[in-house]
């Protein structure tokens, strides 16, 4: 049962917490490059592969509940580095402090809560799936990337918002400045597949009773195999779609006003 009022786990001190969430309409699957971030885990050992080929392990699954920044400037008018009042704090950066053992929500800030986020040491930054996040009923993708806004289904609420870094959308935590990117621009992004036949596994595991028959009977037959011809070609489509995306994407972003200079 989830906590009613959830909590980041991650201290907003520890080095990684500044390291980018990416959101990506690429990849299919959440992921986080370090433990801390998982409330909770379940050791799972299996891998991704990139779109460059190569097999990057996964060493776990579990929930993040991810602190995020619900307003741009642009929105409200204000800055956030000037929102400083005599007398005590008024932003999130000065209520979500570095001695803070867990990053609580404030009124600037709120918590997008990931399921089934892969465990995955070797990314270079996290990830968010848009599409797993616009699929799963619990919150809203308003606007278009690089410059969306996370809704709330249930009450409308902003949880979090999307910007354009290093030619990559990422959401703004708590106390990071706007535009700002731990993201090194000259790597490439870690677009990646989480095979069907390792996603059988998994569900397999915990048994979850969504896999139809077909499935779970193929895992048996594939458990020893490798990835078998049937889910072969289903996983060649999807990094067939996933090129198509990562050529497409520059010219989605060409022209947003928000990246003009100010």
């Amino acid at each position: 049962m989830e906590q009613t009022t959830p909590s980041c786990n991650m201290d907003p001190s520890h080095p990684a917490f500044n390291i980018d969430w990416a959101i990506s309409s690429v990849n299919r699957e959440h992921a986080a490059q370090n433990r801390e971030w998982f409330s909770s885990y379940t050791p799972f050992a299996s891998e991704v592969v990139t779109i460059l080929g190569k097999h990057i392990p996964v060493e776990g699954i579990g929930t993040v509940y991810l602190p995020l920044q619900t307003q741009r400037e642009k929105d409200t008018g204000k800055k956030t580095k000037n929102k400083k009042k005599s007398g005590g704090p008024s932003s999130s950066a000065s209520q979500m402090t570095p001695s803070s053992s867990v990053a609580q929500p404030t009124p600037d800030s709120s918590i997008l809560i990931l399921h089934e986020v892969l465990f995955i040491p070797e990314l270079s930054y996290n990830v968010v799936s848009a599409v797993k996040l616009d699929t799963s009923e619990l919150y809203d993708i308003e606007g278009m990337l690089p410059t969306a806004t996370i809704k709330d289904t249930k009450t409308g609420l902003n949880v979090g918002f999307t910007e354009l870094t290093a030619f990559m959308p990422k959401f703004r935590l708590p106390g990071q400045a706007r535009m700002v990117t731990k993201f090194d621009a000259t790597k490439r992004p870690d677009t990646f597949d989480w095979r069907q036949k390792e996603m059988r596994r998994w569900e397999k595991t915990k048994g979850n009773s969504k896999v139809d028959d077909s499935s779970t009977a193929k895992v048996a037959e594939d458990e020893d195999d490798g990835w078998e011809s049937d889910s072969d070609e289903t996983d060649d489509a999807r990094f067939e779609e996933m090129m198509n995306k990562l050529r497409t994407f520059r010219d989605d972003i060409d022209g947003d006003p928000y990246y003009e200079s100010d």
